[in-house]
């Protein structure tokens, strides 16, 4: 399933998540590995990255409004990725996310500039 869902992102997909692991890592472990690694997947169901810059954004975006989406374990081990959450937890991580969106989209406003 994550080879086809990589596969799919023409090998882009899991060098996405590595970053955004680091991203992670260095806002204090927010997400456990594991709900972040399926919600990138889930926020990119249904469209392509096409590089990183614009892939980071998209993530960072969509994934504000999807903290809180129930979604199952892809192994069918939990049918909620996210349970262990608490709202101030959630709060701090959509702070999170909206300022790497923010910055985000800067940066790839400034690279499009040249």
């Amino acid at each position: 399933m994550w080879s086809a869902s990589n596969k799919a992102h023409h090998g882009s997909l899991v060098p996405l998540i590595k970053m955004l692991k680091c991203w992670n890592r260095e806002k204090g472990n927010l997400f456990r590995s594991f709900h972040l690694e399926v919600l990138v997947r889930h926020v990119l169901k249904d469209v392509t990255i096409t590089d990183y810059p614009s892939g980071a954004r998209w993530v960072f975006d969509k994934m504000r409004d999807k903290v809180w989406t129930k979604i199952a374990d892809p192994a069918g081990y939990s049918d909620d990725v996210a349970s262990y959450l608490a709202k101030s937890e959630a709060d701090r991580m959509i702070a999170a996310l909206d300022q790497a969106y923010r910055r985000a989209r800067t940066a790839e406003n400034y690279s499009n500039q040249g």
